[in-house]
């Protein structure tokens, strides 16, 4: 039978107690069941428990948004985005007018190729 005892340093563990096999005679020390896995198998279990916690913790790990210029005017329109609202949506890790959110991380804001030749200029003092 399986029971739960504690060592000296009462610590629980759990092992062959007071047992009898089929011929009704107590069993040994020498007849007890190894629980203790092997090396191999510790080894197997440390490495896939430090896939997992690997796994979980590049999940939050910080990624880098692409944001996109689509208008060449500082005005916002409805669908686009300005570089103003791109560098304000990395600044803030926030949608800002038609640009995706930014990211924890280095943002890379790109430029659409339909503006490939316009000159972008800021208008005020920010």
């Amino acid at each position: 039978m399986l029971q739960k005892n504690k060592n000296k340093n009462n610590i629980p563990y759990t092992g062959l107690t007071n047992t009898m096999n089929a011929n009704g005679s107590n069993l040994s020390a020498s007849d007890a069941i190894n629980t203790t896995p092997n090396k191999s198998t510790l080894r197997r279990k440390i490495l896939s428990l430090a896939i997992v916690q690997a796994m979980a913790c590049g999940s939050t790990a910080a990624y880098a948004a692409n944001i996109t210029v689509t208008n060449a005017t500082d005005t916002p329109t409805t669908g686009t985005c300005t570089l103003r609202e791109a560098i304000n949506a990395a600044n803030t890790d926030a949608i800002v007018g038609g640009c995706p959110t930014g990211e924890a991380g280095t943002d890379t804001i790109n430029f659409d190729n339909s503006l490939s030749g316009s000159k972008i200029t800021l208008g005020g003092t920010e």
